[in-house]
């Protein structure tokens, strides 16, 4: 054994004298161009962009806007696009963040001139059906941006008359209280009047506290009566008869 560590030795010197260059470079082997192909599956005619996809394209027409929504709703009927199933939300979690996105791309669209109100509407009330609180409060939000209208109000008053997302209901307010003042004041105040009479537990109790801006001369004794017809001991008796005294204070001058 110490004889051939010997042998090495002499070996490697004697290269060395005669000028043998022993390094070595490591040169990796060239690189595939081979792709792996795609495990994602799509039911043919219901493909969708994915969620990069919508947000990195602009609806710039009106084909474009009507394409995309129609996948969009086409997706959440047959549940089969090309959205992760990882848990029972992920999915539709997933479908609304694009639809979502898909508003917003036509609220920048109708900007540009690319889209008219009538297309913009079309779109929000298509939205406003999906079962998602988060896609309803962005379609009531894009429509709240629009000249008011009897069809959009019917629309948005049967969605919140069902509903029991108390984080809805205050995200339509602004909507609500746009439409109170123009033309549909008692239609407003028999849904809001519903809701904190019947409403979901939450619900009643941010309405009460937030309901003055919508008591006026012409509605305050309907809200009375609202306020008499609740439980005395319930938060939400105390917190509408104390907006009812501060709308009173206010009418006095208070």
């Amino acid at each position: 054994m110490r004889t051939a560590i010997i042998i090495g030795f002499v070996i490697t010197v004697g290269l060395v004298a005669f000028g043998v260059n022993l390094s070595f470079e490591y040169k990796s082997p060239p690189e595939s161009k081979t792709q792996i192909p795609s495990s994602k599956k799509t039911v043919p005619g219901s493909e969708v962009p994915s969620s990069m996809d919508v947000v990195s394209t602009s609806a710039s027409s009106i084909a474009t806007v009507n394409e995309q929504a129609e996948k969009l709703m086409l997706c959440l009927e047959e549940e089969s696009c090309d959205y992760p199933q990882t848990d029972p939300r992920s999915y539709g979690y997933a479908l609304g963040k694009d639809m979502i996105q898909l508003m917003v791309s036509s609220q920048q669209a109708m900007v540009e001139g690319n889209l008219d109100t009538f297309q913009l509407r079309k779109i929000g009330l298509t939205f406003l059906s999906v079962p998602d609180g988060h896609v309803q409060a962005k379609a009531i939000s894009v429509l709240n941006t629009l000249p008011v209208d009897s069809e959009t109000f019917v629309r948005v008053d049967s969605v919140l008359n069902d509903h029991f997302d108390s984080v809805l209901l205050e995200k339509s307010l602004s909507f609500l209280l746009r439409y109170h003042t123009h033309g549909f004041g008692n239609e407003v105040d028999r849904l809001l009047q519903k809701q904190i009479r019947s409403g979901g537990h939450f619900s009643r109790q941010m309405l009460s506290a937030k309901i003055l801006p919508f008591i006026n001369e012409s509605n305050v004794e309907s809200y009375r009566s609202t306020a008499n017809s609740l439980s005395q001991q319930s938060l939400e008796y105390r917190q509408l008869t104390t907006v009812l005294k501060e709308y009173q204070l206010f009418q006095q001058g208070g």
